[in-house]
């Protein structure tokens, strides 16, 4: 489960990165990253990538399949999935 996760995160980074801006582009990868977070027992409800990611879900869900983030949206967005990325492995059981 933990590998999927992390690969879902680190393709939304990339897809990001790489100006992947329309709302029916984006869409698809958020709504499979909050199924997959929801599916890890060790989050709690209230984790960042959780909350973030609801919150992005409403806000393209208002707006229409062809549409683009503007580019302060999607710098918000990747910071978003940044700070999401960096606590889901922060949450990772660290191996000794």
């Amino acid at each position: 489960m933990f590998s999927r996760v992390q690969m879902v995160l680190s393709l939304s980074l990339m897809v990001i990165n790489c100006e992947m801006v329309l709302v029916c582009q984006v869409h698809p990868l958020l709504s499979d990253l909050v199924l997959s977070l929801g599916r890890v027992p060790q989050l709690p409800v209230d984790f960042e990538g959780k909350v973030k990611g609801r919150e992005w879900i409403a806000r393209l869900n208002k707006m229409g399949a062809s549409d683009e983030l503007n580019d302060i949206q999607a710098r918000q967005l990747l910071f978003d999935l940044e700070t999401s990325y960096n606590a889901f492995i922060n949450s990772l059981p660290k191996s000794s």
